[in-house]
């Protein structure tokens, strides 16, 4: 369950955080996915970072409420209206996005900069094309890449096709109460528009799990031209859990074993204690040189509800 209220309504911190963070991750899920769905990342990470989903509206303990926003780049202001100046200069953090989630996160990242606020020390997007690549005519789904627009047999025809079919929306009163949220978050996706198209002023990290058919390597290859000077890209060995219905899509949620494992070893400032946190991007650790074909360990609660 979320620890609702403890940093307002933007975030659903995890249930047991560390009571002194080294660091902050603030993880942006994809399309109709609660920020919950990140929690089960913590015992696979550092103890002493401290898991920062951001909760949008209409899912988890929002559920109910309307998602106002007309864009992505509105939906970053309003995020960031709502989570205040202060939680960003109390402890360094760096900023996670998949898939929905990684265009919103280079959202966040942007408007940060261009408030004057903190800014992470590194930004991971995950299963995405880079932003200058916005517009369904990039878009991999060959088929029928808008999904935000159609009608209710349609949108689960193709939601299938493209994701897979989750045994937890089968029911007609689930689909009900849960398409409207699907299509709102598409909606933005398809009609994305980058606030900015300038370099960050922060390292980049793009990721991807390998027979993910939601971006091409080249597509993914293209975050560099944003990267405010260091770009890396990893690429994940048998994301897909065995049996699963899902697509390699949802490795964040269904197989985040070597994810985790990688994330361990790359973020920034967590081996020792910070001092005089200014937000200004400092030194980052090496990316491991483990091996990429390496099995991933599959973490508890790994099977999520899009809600």
């Amino acid at each position: 369950m979320a620890n609702q209220g403890k940093y307002g309504e933007w975030i659903a911190a995890a249930p047991s955080p560390p009571s002194a963070p080294k660091l902050r991750i603030f993880c942006v899920a994809p399309v109709g996915m609660s920020g919950a769905c990140f929690h089960p990342w913590a015992p696979g990470l550092p103890a002493a970072l401290e898991l920062m989903p951001l909760e949008l509206p209409g899912r988890g303990f929002r559920m109910g409420e309307k998602l106002q926003a007309t864009s992505l780049s509105a939906l970053a202001g309003a995020a960031l209206d709502g989570i205040g100046r202060p939680l960003f200069e109390e402890v360094p953090f760096v900023v996670f996005g998949h898939s929905f989630g990684a265009w919103l996160a280079y959202e966040l990242a942007q408007q940060l900069r261009h408030r004057g606020w903190p800014e992470p020390l590194k930004l991971y997007v995950s299963a995405n094309r880079a932003p200058q690549l916005h517009g369904v005519s990039h878009d991999p789904d060959g088929v029928q890449p808008e999904l935000g627009r159609l009608g209710e047999d349609g949108f689960w025809r193709h939601f299938e096709r493209r994701y897979g079919a989750n045994p937890d929306l089968q029911e007609d009163y689930i689909r009900g109460f849960i398409r409207p949220v699907l299509q709102g978050d598409f909606s933005l996706l398809e009609s994305y528009v980058p606030s900015s198209l300038d370099k960050l002023s922060v390292p980049v990290c793009a990721l991807c799990a390998k027979g993910d058919n939601r971006c091409r390597p080249e597509q993914l290859s293209a975050w560099s031209e944003v990267a405010g000077g260091v770009f890396e890209e990893r690429w994940f060995e048998e994301a897909r859990k065995p049996g699963s219905w899902a697509t390699e899509h949802r490795y964040i949620v269904d197989n985040p074993g070597a994810l985790l494992r990688f994330l361990s070893a790359d973020l920034p400032v967590i081996g020792s204690p910070v001092d005089g946190y200014t937000g200004i991007p400092g030194p980052l650790s090496p990316s491991p040189k483990e091996e990429e074909s390496r099995s991933p360990e599959p973490t508890s609660g790994g099977r999520c509800c899009v809600s």
